[in-house]
């Protein structure tokens, strides 16, 4: 199918760090020894790894991947973790420090102090944990029985994934009913890794049923799609490349970005286990409902900027609780760009087709700067190291420029 393979440069995706997230603290609650391939060094997952370490859960590198061992995982003491940006480590172990009957503080930086906000203190307070913001801190306590229990996850899916993954440790047999839900598709790849660790359970949009408790295993995490995003941007935008590493049937939300492309007049596809993406002859206006992939938000406005006409991007309502206020963040960098816009009513619309070269304003966000690194770069520019990106993608730049001398 066009191209030959080994024509064109090759990027591999990196380990999806979603789902090294959910494998790392599973296998530590298994409480016996696993394995995990496909290993991330983003700064997000060693922060996982740093705090499972502390509630004694013994972690080391073995050939492409992490061995796990939580057999002498803490229980019913006090602890103090230090959690400096990661969201996902805070809200996915919370409910986990309240099933292994854990109290103390959590230690956190000054943007993940912000975006903790009320909204997960109730999530906690509906679960019979009491988890409040202190002077730089989060205190916790609080002991999570098995049972049936209700929340809304209306905010982030990450507490609600976060309870899903503790509850097997306390109960063969839980019941969790959501009021209401965003970024539904992060909490199915929470059921999906649950599958491989021997859980199993019945869902649909207003109930998670889950029977059954961890066992020990070995489980491979596939590419990245937000991170592999960002190539397949620049593949469209720059020059035709390959992607190596995904997985064709990922359960990643963020997967979702190949049917924008495709829906601008961009072209991927996949031939065995790469995606192949070809330059773009022409772009033209997309509409594209973000609110439950909120991630590849950037992306798609880099997207709209070069497509010419207008673009609709939904769920701006998700962005200003990110690692930056990413609505604005977006919108300094498509004014940068000379890209006119309008934003309101939950809403971006993009009026694109002309961008000039610019150089890129992160706001020390790693979707941001990837994002508008790959827009400045198909626009001539040079792109400049930013290290905001290592929280989920170290070597991004370095991928970038090497593909970019091909």
């Amino acid at each position: 199918m066009g191209d030959n393979l080994e024509s064109v440069p090759t990027v591999i995706a990196p380990a999806s760090k979603s789902e090294f997230h959910r494998a790392l603290i599973m296998a530590a609650l298994t409480q016996s020894a696993c394995k995990i391939f496909g290993y991330s060094d983003c700064n997000d997952v060693k922060e996982t790894i740093g705090a499972l370490t502390t509630l004694g859960v013994r972690i080391s590198k073995i050939d492409g991947g992490l061995a796990v061992d939580g057999s002498e995982i803490k229980k019913n003491q006090t602890v103090e973790l230090n959690i400096t940006e990661s969201a996902s480590t805070l809200r996915f172990l919370l409910p986990v420090l309240g099933a292994l009957g854990l109290s103390g503080k959590i230690f956190v930086g000054e943007r993940l102090y912000v975006r903790f906000n009320d909204d997960d203190v109730k999530f906690y307070d509906d679960i019979g944990m009491n988890v409040k913001k202190e002077d730089g801190y989060i205190a916790f306590c609080g002991k999570l029985s098995g049972g049936c229990y209700a929340v809304s996850a209306s905010a982030t899916s990450q507490n609600l994934s976060g309870l899903i993954m503790a509850l097997p440790t306390i109960s063969e047999n839980s019941t969790v009913y959501i009021s209401y839900a965003v970024s539904r598709g992060y909490t199915l790849m929470t059921l999906k890794m649950l599958e491989k660790f021997g859980v199993k359970h019945t869902a649909d949009n207003l109930h998670i049923e889950l029977a059954g408790k961890y066992k020990e295993t070995t489980v491979s995490v596939s590419g990245d799609y937000s991170a592999a995003a960002n190539f397949a941007l620049l593949g469209t935008l720059k020059n035709s490349l390959n992607v190596l590493g995904l997985a064709e049937d990922s359960a990643q939300p963020d997967k979702a970005f190949l049917k924008i492309l495709s829906d601008s007049g961009g072209k991927t596809y996949f031939d065995g286990g790469t995606l192949c993406v070809r330059k773009a002859e022409t772009l033209h206006g997309f509409c594209a409902d973000l609110t439950d992939t909120p991630d590849v938000f950037p992306v798609c406005a880099v997207l709209a900027a070069f497509s010419t006409g207008e673009s609709v991007l939904i769920g701006t309502n998700r962005l200003k609780n990110k690692e930056s206020d990413r609505l604005a963040a977006i919108e300094k960098n498509l004014s940068l760009m000379g890209i006119n816009f309008v934003s309101g009513g939950n809403r971006l619309q993009i009026f694109g087709g002309n961008p000039k070269p610019f150089v890129p304003n992160s706001f020390s966000d790693h979707r941001i700067a990837m994002a508008f690194s790959v827009a400045a770069t198909a626009l001539a520019e040079k792109p400049t190291y930013d290290a905001c990106v290592a929280k989920s993608y170290p070597n991004f730049f370095e991928e970038l420029e090497r593909i970019c001398q091909n």
